[in-house]
């Protein structure tokens, strides 16, 4: 007496939903891995090379152009932009801010607070520039998305 074992049709499926599944959360999670690498590019280029409508003073010899409130903060001493880091969950998420990746070259300074979102006397207003960053590439996410499930075949 012989059986012949077959492959039913529900398992097949299951392991197609099943490969799918593994390679959908690959796609989120790269998708989330590019997402904070353009954030993170794009942030750096705007507090380097944005153009910033703040005052003008001299900094250790230099001529300093300062942002105004609402703008995304002006670079001088380049602590707050180094500091600036992004740590993937996974296919859950992602965390960007400043001192996110915690070393001791990124801690975050005392002062990133108060840079974006003013002090509470209000004596210096808010420089969003998280806020503005997540603006500025808002619309790029998608394109991520649909970059990260090409690549893994879906």
């Amino acid at each position: 007496m012989m059986f012949e074992v077959k492959e039913s049709p529900n398992e097949t499926i299951m392991k197609g939903i099943n490969l799918i599944g593994a390679k959908s959360t690959r796609a989120v999670r790269q998708m989330w891995f590019s997402l904070m690498q353009d954030l993170k590019r794009s942030t750096d280029r705007e507090i380097l090379y944005g153009s910033k409508s703040g005052r003008l003073y001299r900094f250790k010899g230099r001529v300093h152009k300062s942002s105004a409130p609402g703008e995304t903060h002006a670079d001088l001493t380049g602590k707050a932009r180094r500091s600036l880091s992004w740590k993937v969950h996974g296919s859950k998420g992602a965390d960007f801010g400043y001192g996110v990746s915690v070393s001791a070259r990124n801690a975050a300074p005392d002062y990133v607070d108060d840079l974006e979102f003013g002090t509470p006397g209000g004596q210096m207003a808010p420089r969003p520039t998280l806020g503005n960053a997540v603006d500025s590439i808002g619309s790029k996410a998608q394109s991520h998305f649909d970059d990260a499930l090409r690549d893994e075949g879906l």
